[in-house]
């Protein structure tokens, strides 16, 4: 098989012809353009930041727990005690997923309301103020804020 060198700035195709492997040097013109200037090489990624600071600096975004059902951190107790502050003597067991239903819209409600708010004063952090805005919206009026 004859070994075939190319020449600089020529192209090298190879093609197959019955068995042997056939390479066929085509030459290219020199073009009067500049040549294409090399990539930028890619930022060096930072480094770790040391094992004793890592957790004053949170997780990062790519392996953040993804909360789901947190709804179910409000208990049976805690509606048991909503309810017996409402003079409720006794409760079917319906209620404790019915109660957390109703609060799950009216917090969805407020929390989307607060965020309008916020993002009319160009802001991107919900403050406490837009909160109370938003319950006194809602027909609940809170003070001390």
């Amino acid at each position: 098989m004859n070994a075939v060198t190319p020449e600089p700035g020529s192209v090298v195709l190879a093609a197959q012809v019955h068995s042997p492997v056939t390479r066929v040097q085509i030459k290219r013109e020199p073009s009067s353009a500049a040549p294409a200037p090399a990539p930028a090489p890619a930022p060096a990624p930072a480094p770790a930041p040391a094992p004793a600071l890592r957790h004053l600096l949170g997780t990062s975004r790519r392996h953040r727990l993804v909360l789901r059902n947190n709804i179910y951190g409000v208990t049976k107790a805690a509606i048991r005690k909503l309810a017996r502050r409402g003079g409720v003597k006794r409760i079917n067991g319906n209620v404790y997923e019915e109660a957390r239903g109703v609060l799950k819209v009216w917090l969805d409600h407020v929390i989307r309301v607060a965020s309008s708010y916020s993002e009319h004063g160009r802001r991107k952090t919900v403050t406490a103020m837009d909160v109370v805005y938003a319950l006194k919206s809602k027909g609940v009026t809170l003070y001390g804020f």
